[in-house]
């Protein structure tokens, strides 16, 4: 089965970010659940998208990205707005763990740690 792809953002200053990312309906995160871990998340993106920051409506998730030394990408949480106004925060674990930059897509913007 092909997983769905999803979609958070996230404003810095004047640049917008994108954080493109699958969650798997496996396993690892059926077990996960029922232990009361936090779901795991595959990272598709993580790439700098000014030009269609004006098209990203506000009730797209936003996200933060936790990262261990070296700038290892260890946890994302990603934020939604609930009906009634409240932030609703999900901490999900990264399976694919790498670099914060190494998930580049679509125009690939940054320079990574040996550049």
């Amino acid at each position: 089965m092909t997983e769905k792809t999803l979609l958070a953002t996230k404003q810095l200053i004047d640049a917008t970010w994108v954080l493109t990312y699958q969650l798997p309906d496996d396993n690892i995160n059926k077990t996960r659940k029922e232990i009361g871990e936090p779901l795991e998340i595959i990272i598709i993106g993580h790439y700098r998208d000014d030009e269609q920051y004006q098209s990203y409506d506000s009730k797209v998730p936003r996200f933060r990205l936790e990262e261990a030394p070296g700038r290892i990408v260890t946890y994302a949480v990603i934020s939604t707005e609930s009906d009634d106004g409240n932030t609703l925060n999900k901490r999900y674990r990264v399976r694919n763990r790498k670099y914060v930059f190494s998930y580049l897509k679509k125009g690939e913007c940054c320079h990574g740690p040996n550049n």
